[in-house]
């Protein structure tokens, strides 16, 4: 080799050694109870800065009906705290927290009966009506700054059980949002998602017996309408900001579920398939609109075939790993499997989710995507034999 090539090869291992010690903060995080290794975690939803997470946690084996949930919270510099249980029931699932981590809310079951519950420092549990006979509320989130839930309300009469969408405020009013058509019982609704300060919400409202769903917008001062221009599909979530609305579109020859985006000064924006024939679905949106993260149906038998999905308005649908690997060189995920991202924090930066880890572990886990100009693509990883470090 001439002394010049060899000048160029050193000053270019000198350049990435340089990044690899400018990017060696970690930015994947696994996250588990060191304590109990056969613990499975499931990321659930991030605050909207992305240094908490909310998730489950259950131990494996177990036999038979729901597994005995553990809910805990998750941040960067605290870790693993699992959060409390009330002792009367049988099962706690928290479905969603407040953006300061607060106010917890989620699904009970107590023998037979069901209902949600809210739990919140230094109130403590409040566990909502589970009277059969009674509008039964079902808790699928709550609004950033913990003053209202979202979900739908559940009404089981001799004439068969009607669902409805509904929010539920902190004072105990319990709204029914109602829905877009006027069949009654054929009918059925359901909030997806609320914006930070609970105003705005949206979800997916039946039109007809045969369970056609359109999505839907409800504020106070206009009510439920509808969004979107095509007739099949509902609206799966909601940028804090309220601005964005994220969703699911059935309407297509195969039948396929397609993402889309909406804003009132955009409309419908078609977002597309990670892989036809298989159902793609969002599960999460930034507050400018330019990421979205979720999670593709791959494969029609196996679960572990799902794959966790990005899409961003630079480079649209892509798988999550792959995206991570390749563009950040996050090479510590080429064992992994990542099934689902369930949550983006407001600017973006932050994601969370599911998966597998290189064991068969499943585990929660927490990526921060790092800063322009700290992070060597994998090629030049791979050309230098270097391995970022955790």
């Amino acid at each position: 080799m001439c002394l010049c090539r060899s000048r160029v090869f050193v000053s270019v291992w000198v350049a990435l050694l340089g990044l690899v010690s400018e990017s060696s903060a970690q930015i994947f995080y696994e996250i588990n109870d060191a304590a109990d290794p056969d613990l499975v975690t499931r990321g659930v939803t991030l605050s909207a800065d992305g240094q908490t997470l909310l998730g489950n946690s259950y131990e494996l084996p177990y036999f038979g009906g729901h597994p005995p949930v553990k809910n805990f919270r998750w941040s960067r510099t605290g870790g693993m705290e699992f959060l409390p249980w009330h002792p009367s029931v049988d099962t706690m699932i928290a479905t969603d927290f407040s953006d300061d981590g607060q106010v917890v809310t989620g699904g009970y079951r107590i023998g037979s009966l069901s209902g949600a519950y809210r739990y919140s420092e230094p109130d403590g549990f409040t566990l909502l009506d589970n009277d059969p006979l009674q509008p039964r509320f079902v808790a699928n989130g709550v609004s950033g700054d913990g003053s209202t839930m979202f979900g739908l309300n559940r009404v089981e009469s001799d004439d068969g059980v009607v669902l409805s969408a509904a929010i539920y405020k902190a004072d105990g009013t319990n709204v029914d949002l109602g829905f877009l058509g006027t069949n009654g019982i054929l009918e059925g609704s359901s909030v997806s998602g609320v914006s930070a300060d609970g105003s705005t919400a949206v979800g997916g409202s039946s039109t007809s017996v045969y369970g056609v769903s359109q999505p839907f917008m409800w504020t106070e001062s206009e009510g439920m309408t509808r969004i979107t221009s095509f007739e099949r599909g509902m609206a799966t979530g909601i940028s804090r900001n309220g601005k964005w609305v994220i969703g699911t579109n059935y309407e297509n020859d195969d039948g396929v579920a397609q993402m889309f985006r909406w804003s009132e000064e955009t409309g419908d924006e078609l977002l597309g398939y990670l892989r036809r024939p298989h159902d793609s679905f969002m599960r999460s949106i930034s507050d400018d609109g330019s990421v979205i993260v979720g999670y593709a149906d791959t494969s029609d038998f196996s679960f572990f075939d799902n794959q966790a999905v990005i899409w961003t308005e630079e480079d649209g649908i892509q798988n999550l790993r792959t995206h991570l690997i390749d563009e950040y060189g996050m090479l510590e995920l080429v064992d992994w499997h990542l099934l689902e991202a369930t949550s983006v924090s407001a600017d973006g930066t932050v994601i969370a989710g599911d998966g597998f880890d290189p064991d068969g572990n499943r585990r929660a886990f927490v990526v921060v995507i790092p800063s322009p100009g700290t992070v060597i693509p994998a090629a030049l990883l791979a050309l230098g034999g270097l391995r970022r470090r955790r």
